[in-house]
């Protein structure tokens, strides 16, 4: 699985530059995860130390470079000041599906900056890796996420089933075809 960024070292769009994750984005990486509404709607904990961003920064550097998913710090193009990350990951077996997701500081929402990386990630999944199916996982509650996933052509496939209940969670599946990217 290539990249996308095979030839680059970071993908420009108007008012963003994604790039690889590097060791450098440690204390950014902190204050991202450590934001506790981030984590309640990725179901993760809080970070609460600069190892645990080293950590977390080793392992995705490790995954990009054994091709088992994209992961992009988002910055901006004027300041290089960090805005969030997202990823490409979650691919199955042929590669033909993968699941994006997304974080962002919370001073930059509502500026359409995730817009702008999201529609630039999607056209690397459907045009440089062949994806014919994204999905998105995200929380009932972050109204925030559902719109712009929304904006940019996924709809609401199915609520997330708990793996021992089997009842509804907390979570939603929403998805993206190449087929519906191609009519939005």
């Amino acid at each position: 699985m290539g990249s996308g960024l095979s030839n680059n070292e970071f993908v420009e769009t108007e008012r963003l530059v994604l790039r690889q994750l590097e060791k450098r984005d440690s204390l950014d990486m902190l204050v991202l995860k450590s934001n506790k509404k981030t984590a309640e709607h990725t179901d993760n904990e809080a970070y609460t130390s600069i190892g645990q961003a080293e950590t977390f920064i080793d392992y995705i550097i490790g995954g990009s470079q054994a091709g088992r998913w994209l992961y992009f710090v988002i910055e901006a193009k004027e300041t290089r000041e960090f805005i969030g990350t997202i990823t490409l990951w979650n691919f199955n077996d042929n590669k033909t599906v993968a699941e994006v997701g997304y974080e962002m500081l919370e001073r930059f929402e509502g500026h359409g900056y995730m817009s702008e990386a999201l529609r630039t990630v999607l056209e690397i999944g459907f045009e440089e890796l062949g994806l014919v199916r994204i999905e998105a996982f995200t929380s009932k509650e972050n109204l925030q996420s559902i719109r712009l996933l929304e904006k940019n052509g996924f709809k609401k496939e199915k609520d997330v089933l708990d793996d021992v209940s089997r009842m509804p969670t907390r979570f939603v599946i929403m998805s993206l075809t190449s087929d519906e990217r191609s009519d939005f």
